[in-house]
């Protein structure tokens, strides 16, 4: 019996996105990834990089689709997950990858920190500040490394922390 190919369209421009392309032609022998916007690191038979496909544009995404009749989209880029995942769901587009709100765990470390805290699961400890002099305060008052992280950063926010 043989496999029926599968085309996958992947929305990503990172490293990640190459790895998931990748692990689909390993596990899938008829796959075939049509990687937008994709990047340069990109070499395969079968992975085809898209660069008009824009990550800041799910309506690209939609018209690529439509003109090539894939058998489903996969956003692995966290930046545009929210966009993308929403747009092309209400679009009628199978789709894999979060939704808004599942993505909101990965852009906000305050709100994740604060609902692993609400429901007892075990996490470090974590102030949240809402002005860059406080947090130095706090820092400069510890005898231990720590890490710092501004909340919003995975969705292209620059909350000017400095």
């Amino acid at each position: 019996m043989s496999n029926p190919s599968c085309n996958v369209q992947l929305i990503d421009s990172t490293g990640r996105g190459h790895t998931i392309a990748d692990l689909f032609q390993r596990s899938a022998p008829s796959v075939r990834d049509f990687y937008g916007p994709g990047n340069r690191s990109v070499a395969g038979e079968r992975i085809c990089s898209v660069p008009n496909i824009s990550l800041s544009d799910p309506v690209s995404a939609v018209r690529f689709w439509q003109a090539r009749a894939r058998d489903l989209v996969f956003v692995s880029q966290s930046l545009t997950s929210t966009r993308y995942g929403n747009f092309l769901k209400t679009n009628g587009i199978p789709t894999i990858g979060p939704d808004r709100a599942a993505t909101r765990l990965e852009a906000s470390e305050a709100y994740t920190k604060s609902l692993l805290q609400r429901y007892n699961v075990k996490t470090a400890r974590f102030p949240v500040f809402d002005r860059p002099e406080s947090a130095k305060c706090y820092i400069r008052g510890l005898d231990f490394d720590v890490v710092v992280k501004a909340d919003g950063l995975c969705e292209g926010n620059n909350s000017g922390v400095s």
